[in-house]
């Protein structure tokens, strides 16, 4: 498995900032292929690319038309709150 970046390391037009690039929000984890397949697209075709492959992806990526900084924020808070409560719950 690699990580994929959501909103591109190096896109052609700046979405995110360093910070934002790097949160948990904009990573998914894929395979090795995948990845090559998705590289420095854009959103609306990484999108396209991951329906058509059998990797599960939350509701805040399928719901999203475009990806920028409130799409981290609300994803990274999605995949706090199913850590918290389903992963590592006592």
């Amino acid at each position: 498995m690699t990580i994929e970046h959501l909103g591109a390391e190096n896109p052609k037009k700046q979405t995110l900032d360093d910070e934002q690039t790097g949160c948990i929000g904009n990573l998914l984890f894929v395979t090795k292929a995948l990845n090559g397949k998705l590289k420095n697209k854009p959103f609306a075709q990484k999108k396209s690319i991951l329906a058509s492959s059998n990797v599960w992806v939350d509701d805040v990526i399928s719901g999203a038309a475009e990806w920028g900084p409130g799409e981290v924020e609300k994803r990274g808070k999605l995949l706090s709150e199913l850590a918290y409560d389903k992963i590592w719950k006592l």
